[in-house]
């Protein structure tokens, strides 16, 4: 599913959010992405703090975000909105 992520000067690239799942982080909750590769979004997601708000797993090239972040993540990546809906519903 491509996405849109708004950068400035009103220019976007497609995000394609190929999975998203709740998963913690030792003991953090938040959400597992994998998504296509694209800069932007990553210097996004490097904006929160490593560790305790965003992780890299180098080994399954997964990021995970914890729970108070990913509505804020979500304004980038509008795929992963219904999974944070569907996720409540659980």
């Amino acid at each position: 599913m491509a996405e849109r992520v708004v950068r400035g000067a009103g220019e976007a690239a497609a995000v394609s959010l190929v999975q998203a799942y709740r998963g913690g982080n030792d003991g953090s909750p938040g959400w597992w992405l994998h998504f296509s590769y694209d800069p932007a979004v990553i210097e996004c997601l490097k904006a929160y703090k490593h560790g305790e708000q965003r992780l890299w797993d180098e080994e399954k090239k997964r990021w995970w975000i914890a729970e108070d972040i990913a509505e804020q993540v979500a304004a980038f990546m509008p795929g992963l909105e219904a999974h944070l809906k569907q996720g409540s519903l659980l």
